[in-house]
């Protein structure tokens, strides 16, 4: 039985894709703090923000709404890697 959406495997890896987000954005140079990095951090961070508050919510057609979008900010986290190899970003992988 869960208890928590912190019980939830979605949101567990969620976490993870978050972390590693910021691990990787850390040996970006300074041009790109506010930048490409803040805009990855953010969309890392909504993935799992977006579970748990689905989650909280009263209904089953709620929670599948935020559920559901968690994907599309996962998507930004892919997106925003061709870019950043392109600008001279080592961090990304161009596959």
């Amino acid at each position: 039985m869960l208890k928590s959406y912190r019980d939830l495997l979605t949101w567990q890896k969620a976490i993870e894709l978050a972390l590693l987000v910021y691990r990787m954005t850390e040996g970006f140079p300074k041009r790109e703090i506010y930048g490409l990095a803040s805009q990855l951090r953010r969309a890392g961070v909504s993935v799992p923000s977006n579970i748990a508050e689905g989650y909280g919510r009263a209904g089953r057609r709620e929670y599948l709404q935020f559920s559901l979008s968690s994907p599309r900010f996962a998507e930004r986290v892919g997106n925003a890697n061709y870019p950043g190899a392109k600008v001279g970003v080592r961090h990304f992988v161009t596959s």
